[in-house]
């Protein structure tokens, strides 16, 4: 099934939530070498929720192959094909995530490959993405979360939504030293002021 063209970029652009606390720069321990943490908030991610109509996940499941070679992630874990990453979100529930196109393109893609059996609604605005990455990642959400954090039970490819110092979100491994976590826009301030704190031990970097 060739792929569904892609709609044309919304003339909005999406602001930060993290005003001046994510200044760029590198901050606390400074004599172990490179900062242990590096922060960015990603602005460039597209970002849908994608929720099974009833009886509809076979159908839904074949037309993601068909349209974007993607498998229906189970519990805790993510699928990945070219641009598009599927991350589980909950029962019958899963978030879309693409870069290099908003959010409205995002959402055309989606609806004219998926049909009836999902419902869909763009989350790119209300959502804010925040990347880490660097060694001591894990070390630094472990201080904040009840979920395991040891790279067996967190390990690449895994999706779950958790909460940190009270926050609701949702913490995807993209790789070996990347972590990428979402969560409502209002309350990003909160969680990288957080977050930040708990890498002065190791030296953090923020990039703009």
């Amino acid at each position: 099934m060739p792929e569904p063209a892609r709609q044309k970029p919304s003339q909005f652009q999406r602001s930060t939530p993290l005003g001046t606390v994510a200044a760029p720069g590198t901050y606390g321990r400074t004599d172990a070498g490179a900062p242990g943490v590096i922060f960015r908030e990603r602005r460039d991610i597209a970002l849908a929720s994608v929720v099974c109509h009833r009886k509809r996940q076979e159908a839904l499941s074949q037309a993601l192959t068909e349209s974007f070679g993607l498998d229906l992630p189970g519990p805790g874990r993510s699928a990945t094909a070219g641009d598009l990453s599927l991350l589980f979100a909950g029962l019958d529930r899963w978030t879309a995530v693409s870069e290099g196109e908003d959010g409205p393109a995002l959402l055309h893609r989606l609806a004219e490959a998926l049909g009836d059996t999902a419902g869909l609604a763009d989350q790119s605005h209300g959502l804010c993405v925040i990347e880490m990455r660097g060694p001591r990642i894990l070390d630094v959400l472990a201080k904040g979360t009840a979920a395991d954090m040891h790279p067996d039970a967190f390990p690449v490819g895994a999706s779950i939504a958790t909460g940190i110092n009270h926050l609701a979100v949702h913490l995807w491994r993209q790789d070996e030293a990347c972590v990428r976590i979402t969560l409502l826009r209002s309350f990003a301030r909160d969680l990288f002021e957080f977050l930040a704190t708990m890498s002065l031990e190791y030296g953090y970097g923020v990039e703009s």
